[in-house]
Formats: C-alpha cells, sequence, structure tokens
C-alpha cells in the first residue's frame, strides 16, 4: 500500500513535464529524455522551470462557455447560460455536484485552454517545485546569478500553489520534499492552514532575501497602446508573466489573512501575524515603487469619471518597464488573444447586438446594492442597505434600507424603488465601470447606430409601451438575455464591438489594492482603528469617494468587508471572502441562496418604476456548509483513507 505512488505525486507532474514541455525540453524523437539530460543542459534547466509555470491556474473568462466561474456562483452574479447542462456554474446552481466529479474543482477551465483539476495539478506543480528546489545544485545554469534567481522563483511557485489550495480546500498535506516510491505514505495528514500559511512564509522570505528575483518585471513584453486597448508582442527574453518579491510579499499577507480568518481561527489568534504580514508587505511595496494607479492615461477612451483610472487598470494589460504606467499590479496572466475577443462578443449585451452570440454572467441586484450612496455635494457617502442586516427576508425582496441614505437624498417607497427617480445616479463611480444598467449608453462601433442606449427596461404594455432593446427575460432557456437587468463591463475597453477586435484580456491575481484592504481588515482586528481607516480611505480616494470615518470596529469591519465587494467585483475575491468570513459550522444561505433582479417598467410619461423579483423562485445551489470547501477528488480519498487511518474528505462531500 505504501508503494502506491497516488495522484499527489508523479503522474500528472510527468505529464506537465513530458508533454505540456516536449517543446521547451527538445525531447528527442525517440520520446527518451532523462532528467540528467535535462540537468545538463541550462536551455533544459529553463523549460524545467518553465513546466513549474505551465501549472499557474488561468482565471477570469476562461471557465466553460466563458463564464466568469467564482463570480458566477457567488451573490455577485447570474449565469444566463446556468440552465444548460454542460457550464460550469449548472452543476452549482442544481446541487448537482460529488466529490466524483465536482464542476469547479475538477474542471476549472475550458475554451481552448487544458481542463484542470486543482488538487492533482497543484501538487503535480509542488512536486516540480521540490525536485528543482532539491536538485538545484546538480543542474547546469547559464551563470549563478541565474541560478540563484531561478531557485527563489521555485519557492514563490511552491508559495502560490499553496496558497490557492488553503484557498479551496482548507487544510492540505504540506509535502516540502519529492517523495520516493519507498515514502512511507501512511504518515501523510492534512496540516492545519495556519501551518501551510507557515510555510508559504518561510518560501516568500527566502525569495525575497535573495537579491538576484527582481521586484517588478522591467522586459519581456513590449505593450503597444491604442484607442482599443493593447496589442501584444512576445519578447524572446521571456521574462513576462515571471514571479516577484512583490508577489511574495502578497502571498504571505494571503496566506496568514486566510489563516486567521474565522473560517480557519476560531479564537482569532492569528490576526496579529496576519496584520504583520499585511503591513510589512504594503511598506515594503510602497518603498518599491507600487502605488494605486489614480491617472487615467487614455480619457478619449475611458472618459474622466472618477473610475475612469480604475476602469483602464482592469481593461489593460500592465506594461513590463522600468518606468511603467501601470505600478498597481503585482502579478497578472494574459489569456489567448482569441478568448479575449470573445469577452466582448459573448459576455456583454447578448444577442440584441450584431457580433453577439450571447449574455454570459450579468451582476445581481446585490452587488449593485452594494455600492454606496453618495451627497449630491460628494461630500459624504452611506451604505445604501444595512450592512449587518441587507434583508429582512431570505429572498432579498425587502431590503432593510439605510435610514442615512434616505435622508440624504436616496428616494425608495417601500421595497419597491420609486417611479420617477434614478436609483443608479449619486452612487459610488465603480458602480457605472463594473456594469451597465437602464439608461446607460455604450459607443459600439458595429452597431447601425455605434452610440447604443442601455434599454433594459420592459414597456408598460396597457400604455402601449413597448419593451427595450435590452429587457430582462425570465425564459431560463434564453442565453440571449439578461436575467438580472444589468450587463458586465469592468474589463471590456470602451469602443470594443465586434468578434475578431483587437484586444488581450488579462487577468490580475494580485494588485496592490488588495494589500491596502488587506491591511485595513487586519489592523481593525488587532485594535489599530487609525492605520485601518487610513488604509481603506486611501482605495476609496482614488475613485473620489468620502473617506469613511466610522470608528466601532463592528461597523468598521462591515464597510471594509463591503468595500472588498465593490473594488474586486468579478475578480474572484468574494467567492473566498465569503468562505474566509464564515464559521466551519456555517453557511451562505443569507448571502446567496436566493438572488434578484430588477425589474424596470418604463410609463408613458417617460417615467420608471423598479421591482426586485427573485432571478429563480426556488433556491439556487451552492451555498451550504459543506460548499464552503471544494472537495478533495474521490479517487484520492479512496486511497488514502485506508493507507493513513484518517478522514481526508471535507465536511458534507
Amino acid at each position: 500500500m505504501k508503494r502506491v505512488l497516488i495522484l499527489l505525486i508523479t503522474y500528472f507532474a510527468l505529464c506537465i513535464l513530458f508533454s505540456g514541455c516536449k517543446k521547451v525540453l527538445d525531447v528527442a524523437p525517440d520520446g527518451n529524455l532523462t532528467m540528467e539530460d535535462v540537468y545538463r543542459d541550462p536551455i533544459k534547466v529553463e523549460g524545467l522551470l518553465a513546466a513549474i509555470y505551465n501549472g499557474m491556474p488561468q482565471k477570469g473568462f476562461v471557465y466553460v462557455e466563458f463564464t466568469p466561474l467564482f463570480t458566477a456562483i457567488t451573490d455577485d452574479g447570474w449565469e444566463a447560460n446556468g440552465n444548460f447542462d454542460g457550464v460550469s456554474s449548472y452543476r452549482v446552481y442544481n446541487n448537482g455536484n460529488t466529490s466524483e466529479w465536482h464542476t469547479v474543482a475538477n474542471s476549472n477551465a475550458g475554451n481552448g485552454v487544458t481542463q484542470k483539476s486543482y488538487w492533482s495539478d497543484f501538487y503535480a506543480s509542488i512536486r516540480l517545485c521540490n525536485q528543482f528546489i532539491e536538485d538545484a545544485d546538480k543542474m547546469a545554469f547559464a551563470s549563478e546569478d541565474r541560478k540563484k534567481r531561478m531557485v527563489a522563483e521555485a519557492h514563490v511557485l511552491r508559495a502560490y500553489y499553496y496558497t490557492d489550495l488553503i484557498k479551496l480546500f482548507g487544510a492540505v498535506p504540506k509535502i516540502d520534499k519529492v517523495l520516493s516510491i519507498e515514502a512511507d505514505f501512511s504518515v501523510l495528514e492534512r496540516n492545519p492552514v495556519y501551518d501551510i500559511a507557515k510555510f508559504v512564509e518561510a518560501d516568500c522570505d527566502f525569495a525575497i532575501a535573495t537579491a538576484e528575483l527582481p521586484w517588478r518585471i522591467t522586459t519581456g513584453q513590449v505593450i503597444q497602446a491604442n484607442d482599443l486597448g493593447a496589442s501584444v508582442s512576445m519578447s524572446p527574453a521571456g521574462e513576462a508573466f515571471r514571479v516577484t518579491k512583490a508577489l511574495a510579499y502578497s502571498l504571505k499577507a494571503t496566506a496568514m489573512l486566510f489563516a486567521a480568518s474565522p473560517l480557519h481561527s476560531s479564537d482569532g489568534s492569528h490576526w496579529e501575524e496576519a496584520y504583520q504580514a499585511s503591513k510589512q508587505a504594503v511598506e515594503a511595496l510602497k518603498q518599491n515603487g507600487y502605488q494605486l494607479f489614480t491617472q487615467c492615461t487614455q480619457e478619449n477612451v475611458f472618459g474622466t469619471g472618477g473610475a475612469a483610472a480604475l476602469h483602464e487598470l482592469m481593461c489593460k494589460v500592465a506594461d513590463y518597464s522600468s518606468a511603467p504606467r501601470d505600478r498597481e499590479t503585482i502579478y497578472q496572466t494574459v489569456s489567448a488573444t482569441w478568448v479575449g475577443s470573445l469577452l466582448w462578443h459573448v459576455n456583454y449585451m447578448g444577442t440584441q447586438l450584431p457580433g453577439n452570440a450571447y449574455v454570459g454572467t450579468t451582476p445581481t441586484q446585490e452587488l449593485v446594492d452594494a455600492f454606496e450612496y453618495v451627497s449630491a455635494d460628494g461630500t459624504a457617502s452611506y451604505p445604501l442597505l444595512n450592512l449587518a442586516n441587507p434583508y429582512s427576508d431570505e429572498h432579498h425582496l425587502q431590503p432593510n434600507f439605510n435610514p442615512a441614505a434616505i435622508a440624504a437624498g436616496y428616494k425608495v417607497s417601500g421595497y419597491n424603488e420609486a417611479a420617477g427617480s434614478d436609483p443608479y445616479s449619486n452612487r459610488d463611480p465603480r458602480l457605472h465601470i463594473t456594469l451597465l444598467h437602464n439608461g446607460d449608453t455604450i459607443n459600439y462601433p458595429a452597431a447601425k447606430n455605434p452610440v447604443v442606449p442601455v434599454d433594459a427596461y420592459i414597456g408598460d404594455s396597457a400604455a402601449g409601451v413597448p419593451n427595450g432593446m435590452f429587457a430582462i427575460s425570465t425564459d431560463p432557456k434564453d442565453r440571449g438575455r439578461t436575467k438580472t437587468g444589468y450587463f458586465y463591463r469592468k474589463t471590456i475597453t470602451p469602443g470594443m464591438s465586434e468578434y475578431g477586435s483587437p484586444v488581450t484580456p488579462t487577468y490580475k491575481h494580485y494588485r496592490f489594492a488588495e494589500l491596502l484592504l488587506d491591511l485595513a481588515e487586519t489592523a481593525n482586528e488587532t485594535g489599530r482603528t487609525d492605520e485601518a481607516l487610513e488604509a481603506l480611505n486611501e482605495v476609496r480616494a482614488r475613485v473620489n469617494m468620502p473617506e469613511v470615518t466610522v470608528r466601532d470596529p463592528q461597523e468598521l469591519s462591515l464597510r471594509i468587508r463591503n468595500e472588498r465587494r465593490v473594488e474586486f467585483a468579478f475578480e474572484e475575491n468574494r467567492y473566498f471572502d465569503l468562505r474566509r468570513w464564515c464559521s466551519p459550522a456555517g453557511d451562505l444561505g443569507k448571502e446567496q441562496k436566493y438572488l434578484t433582479a430588477m425589474w424596470i417598467t418604463k410609463h408613458a410619461d417617460g417615467t420608471f418604476s423598479y421591482e426586485r423579483k427573485n432571478i429563480w423562485t426556488t433556491e439556487r445551489g451552492g451555498w451550504t456548509n459543506r460548499d464552503l470547501f471544494l472537495p478533495l477528488p474521490l479517487s484520492e480519498v479512496s486511497r488514502l483513507e485506508p493507507l493513513t487511518g484518517k478522514k481526508w474528505q471535507n465536511p458534507g462531500w
């Protein structure tokens, strides 16, 4: 039994090494290539490190049917294709996942991107990291400096994979060396998240102390800006997308934040360490040129609004330069160009526009509710709802509006937004770059009239008012219309239209704003109110949002959590934040059992009335206690449990 080398170790690693990287490793025509062959050739050693990079996950819109999966299964998004079996969200929505096959755990990519299993693929990459670190002295490198840098990179990559593992699965086994066939696998166990976070910290500290590992990538990719986005040409130097000291600091902060959060630490005993990690990261990155991206450089494309700079940041690939335009992005990946073209083609306005296929994932009313109301003079802002209890019913049809927002001018009547009012004016400007709502306009060159109004209303049929062009649909099989009344916008460059338009989609795995909000959260949890407010308000200042001044720790915690929601909407953070803030015995029923759309009716006099309705009248899946973690693969558990005599599967699976 001890000789059974499970998925954890060899098979997937060999697949990555000898199949995924054959061109890099220059495998002989007969298919034979020993590790000695690899080790004695500096080019092949570079290929071995490239094999480790191959395991980095694709994120954003690369999942099946271009669904931003980790948003579509939270309370921020609803997948219009969610009733189609084969779409990743389908089994989640319908509670159809099992540990034998889970569409999130076992199939995290699609559309031409290699299908992956997080557990087995990440451990395969970790094995390669261990091998590279252990055997570096046996390898030939172009120089000693190159060796030191590449070993440091392997440490950062191992830290990345372990950080993602604890986010997805919780406690996981810590394997810090290459295990042989003769290894005693019966002693293998799942290590607590805190232990893994400390291991991540050690890996990152090693990398940070390596002088040869750079703070930022300055060569390897040339960005040529144009009015519609960015065209990319890869340099043969191959520096683009390599890891840095900045990423190492970010991973330390993230891993310890998760270890300190309620899901993994019931007594809050690790908040001080999480604060120190976040504080050190923010200070170190600032000292080395990282900062928020605050100045829009293409006003003719992104406008001059309060969130124009953020919109540009999210739409454009970070440039590689010693004096970069974008100093906020810490680590990014770029998907294949054709996937980016389809981002506009698929996940935009649906079949009502030429060149569009279907709507994709659309923002929920719950996400819209999260954007604060701003006073008419712009000097004060208010959460729209009571953040501690935003809805008084589980269906979310009766929002608990914040009396301060009402007093400041937000107009409501009961739970129906008042006819004649505009619920989208005087709101956090991030609302308008995150999504499209009724009353917006877009520049769509492929349309008959390039300036297209977003008419997302139902007409008052009794008064003879027809439906708007982008009216909501209740038909679960209508993939061409929004199910929520809204449309996605955040990473779509204004003016983009047809399939094949030049666009290079980028996914920001880590950016400086996240570190600032990590610091705000951990400072608040450790009683450092002034520091928490300073970090929080630094992020808000980028979009001209008034400062938060509340000092009550519980109220400030709610404001920080809501800030994370609106700042990182559609960036996968919400999925993990909701879970780490939950108790081990809790669930997400309050947040996402029932989700709502906004039904807007246009009347004969041109005014609109607004009514919340559930998207499904039955509950949507993915909110139960078992959904706090992904299941370990059943095949893995069936081998490990008899071998170790311990329970391995996550609760409920």
